[in-house]
C-alpha cells in the first residue's frame, strides 16, 4: 500500500513515548497502539511536540472504561489486577497469540478520561471523539471473517440482529467515554 503514496511515511524505530524530532509533520497516527505504551501520556506530549500547527494525531484503541477486552476477548472486573485474578487462565491459556502473558502485561489500560487528561495538559492541542467509528466496527463486524472469527459468538450474532434491525445507528449517539473503542483526534493549534 506505501508504494501508492504520493509520499514516504516516516516510521520511527523507538518507543512512541521516547520520540524527539528535528522536523514537524502533517499527520501522525497509531491503530491500536496506544493501550500498549507504557507512558501513553508521554507519547501524546512528544506527538504533540512535532506536529505542524493544523496536523493533527489520529489513533484509535481500546476504551478500558469499557467492560471488554478486545485483546482476549473477555469481559473486565474493575481493575487490570482483578481482571487477571478472574480471567486468568482464559488469559494465560489464549492460543490465538503467540506471547499472551507479555500482551497481557503490555496493555495499559487507556481511557477516555485519560486521554481527556492527557490532551488538557496541552494548550495547543484540540481533543475531538469520534463516535461513529462504533457504528463501523459493527457492521465490519458482519463483513470481515477474520474480524468476527476474533469475537464470542454470542456476539457476533447480537451484533447481526442489531445491523438487520439498523438500531445499530444507535451506537453512534453513545458518549465517547462509553463506548469499547475510542476513535481519537487531537489537532494541533
Amino acid at each position: 500500500m506505501l508504494e501508492l503514496a504520493a509520499a514516504r511515511p516516516t516510521i520511527a524505530p523507538c518507543k512512541a513515548e521516547d520520540f524527539i524530532s528535528e522536523k514537524r509533520f502533517d499527520f501522525a497516527f497509531s491503530l491500536n497502539v496506544m493501550e500498549h505504551i507504557d507512558l501513553p501520556d508521554e507519547a501524546v506530549r512528544r506527538v504533540s511536540e512535532v506536529l505542524k500547527p493544523g496536523a493533527s494525531y489520529h489513533f484509535l484503541c481500546p476504551n478500558y472504561v469499557f467492560p471488554y477486552e478486545p485483546h482476549f476477548n473477555i469481559p473486565t472486573f474493575f481493575t487490570k489486577e482483578l481482571t487477571c485474578r478472574v480471567m486468568r487462565h482464559r488469559i494465560e491459556g489464549n492460543t490465538g497469540m503467540d506471547d499472551p502473558k507479555g500482551v497481557w502485561r503490555s496493555l495499559n489500560w487507556i481511557t477516555v478520561p485519560k486521554v481527556k487528561r492527557f490532551a488538557a495538559k496541552d494548550a495547543t492541542l484540540t481533543l475531538r471523539f469520534h463516535r461513529a467509528m462504533l457504528v463501523w466496527m459493527l457492521e465490519r463486524a458482519l463483513t470481515d471473517k477474520e474480524f468476527a472469527g476474533r469475537r464470542a459468538q454470542w456476539m457476533v450474532a447480537a451484533i447481526r440482529s442489531a445491523v438487520k434491525l439498523r438500531v445499530h445507528h444507535l451506537a453512534g449517539y453513545v458518549p465517547a467515554t462509553l463506548q469499547p473503542i475510542m476513535d481519537v483526534r487531537l489537532t494541533k493549534r
